[in-house]
């Protein structure tokens, strides 16, 4: 068997009714601990050079799963963390984690969990919302009670500056936004160079149509908007504000497929599903 199958650390989990549950970074043997880390910041952790790259990368999955159920379940702290059995080809497996090596030496994130989790919970809401009416109650009651009935409300104020000061460096910004506006929703709206400014230094909170229009904008003006957001921030900030004003999923795709962000279509078309099912 490739050793890359073999576990090059242990986890071990010290739930405490005061605190946030502690991780313990140990060698497979136990007899070696490497650090610690609290499950609601894994950012503590400090003692990466004790650590081999492999095992840099093996942690580093560990607190891409940790941060994933945080920012998208937020569990209690008396909510103990489990396995979740998920069956891949080894072949898969391999490359994942020879994958996850590379671009850990060259500080490139590769993270699945945090995809992974959120399309369970995307999954678990389509399915609800095609349940007959009584079933659905029922389902919706489960939802709530996981912490997942609805979306998260998110800070997304600094990713939103980030798009308004990109902004500030398109020529005729402000008439090429105001069409943008105006095509997409059907507002008939103008924004001057030194109100964009204001968005872009975080004085003023643009409305959510118009984040989405800057963000089409950019796209556009061919802006690497890539390196402004992740593909979270652009379903969220970008895909779903057009997606709930029923605007044409059709050239969201398309522009997607360009881009060629296969994940977010395919959550584009799933959010589309959920949609038009809770209208039913």
């Amino acid at each position: 068997m490739n050793t890359l199958m073999k576990k090059l650390l242990a986890f071990e989990i010290k739930h405490n009714l005061r605190r946030p549950a502690r991780v313990y970074v140990k060698s497979p043997d136990l007899k070696t601990i490497y650090g610690s880390f609290s499950l609601d910041n894994t950012s503590a952790f400090e003692n990466w050079e004790a650590l081999t790259l492999a095992q840099q990368t093996e942690l580093k999955q560990f607190m891409h799963n940790i941060d994933a159920v945080n920012k998208h379940i937020k569990p209690e702290s008396n909510d103990v963390l489990t396995e979740f059995r998920l069956r891949l080809p080894i072949s898969l497996i391999h490359a994942l984690n020879e994958l996850s090596i590379i671009c850990n030496k060259e500080n490139v994130e590769l993270n699945v969990y945090d995809s992974i989790i959120l399309n369970i919970i995307q999954q678990m809401k389509i399915s609800t919302a095609k349940l007959s009416n009584e079933s659905k109650t029922e389902a919706f009651s489960i939802l709530e009670k996981a912490n997942i009935a609805e979306y998260k409300k998110i800070d997304y104020s600094s990713q939103i500056q980030g798009i308004f000061a990109e902004l500030l460096h398109i020529h005729n910004k402000s008439e090429k936004l105001y069409e943008k506006a105006k095509s997409l929703f059907g507002k008939d709206k103008s924004y001057s160079p030194k109100a964009l400014e204001s968005m872009a230094s975080g004085e003023s909170n643009p409305s959510k149509w118009l984040v989405s229009c800057a963000i089409d904008l950019l796209l556009d003006e061919e802006k690497d908007v890539n390196s402004l957001l992740s593909k979270d921030d652009l379903f969220m900030l970008w895909v779903k504000p057009q997606l709930d004003q029923n605007l044409d999923n059709d050239r969201i795709i398309q522009r997607l497929s360009h881009l060629n962000l296969d994940g977010l279509i395919e959550r584009t078309k799933s959010y589309t599903i959920y949609l038009s099912d809770i209208k039913i």
